[in-house]
């Protein structure tokens, strides 16, 4: 550890301080974090080593259930300045918080606000036989309203005028990872809810879905 820690100080021309405990990875990364109030926890992903992925990925998704403190999920070293970010928002202040912390980490880059709706009961009413063309008028109200939403969302104050809104249907996980692919972005940011029911929908189906899938195509 102090031979990396040396290399990074060469490097970089930064101070550097290293510190090792015996124990669970996300336990003690997250009480680090808390006790030293981290602005920026950073976990890696190693492309040459698929066993290294799977236990990284696993301590960052634990790591995200158990830290309050924003993190970052690198697959690789950075060439450049990240140019393009992607940020999900649901119109919450977390999602407020999440295009701030965007500007913040990605000074200069293109910041595109994705927002993923679908239709309420569109499954059930599938299932019981409602005419595609009623289902469709319901998913065409849906996309009004959310285009809305995003459009006042990115009018309040705070809110940075060079953000790019996006509105788009389906399963967030996959429809973020598609836009994510289209745009060559450097950087996807998603926020985490508070709420224990909120935070294990979102970081359950969500987010574990995307670092799963980034982690396999390292």
């Amino acid at each position: 550890m102090s031979d990396v820690a040396d290399a990074c100080r060469k490097r970089y021309a930064i101070p550097v301080q290293f510190h090792v405990e015996v124990g669970k990875p996300h336990e003690h990364i997250a009480n680090y974090a808390r006790w030293h109030a981290i602005n920026l926890t950073i976990l890696g992903s190693h492309a040459d080593n698929f066993a290294r992925d799977l236990f990284i990925g696993s301590t960052a998704l634990r790591f995200l259930h158990e830290g309050t403190h924003p993190a970052l999920i690198a697959k690789t070293l950075p060439r450049a300045p990240y140019r393009t970010v992607l940020v999900a928002v649901d119109f919450s202040d977390i999602s407020r918080t999440a295009i701030d912390s965007a500007a913040k980490i990605a000074p200069g880059a293109v910041i595109h606000a994705l927002h993923v709706y679908d239709v309420l009961f569109e499954g059930k009413m599938r299932y019981a036989g409602v005419d595609e063309g009623v289902i469709q008028q319901y998913r065409e109200a849906a996309d009004i309203e959310a285009s809305r939403m995003m459009h006042e969302f990115l009018l309040r104050p705070g809110q940075h005028g060079a953000t790019l809104p996006i509105v788009r249907y389906g399963h967030p996980s996959r429809v973020i990872l598609d836009e994510a692919h289209t745009l060559h972005v450097d950087l996807i940011l998603m926020g985490k809810h508070s709420r224990p029911g909120l935070n294990e929908l979102f970081l359950g189906s969500v987010t574990e879905a995307i670092l799963t899938a980034l982690i396999a195509t390292c």
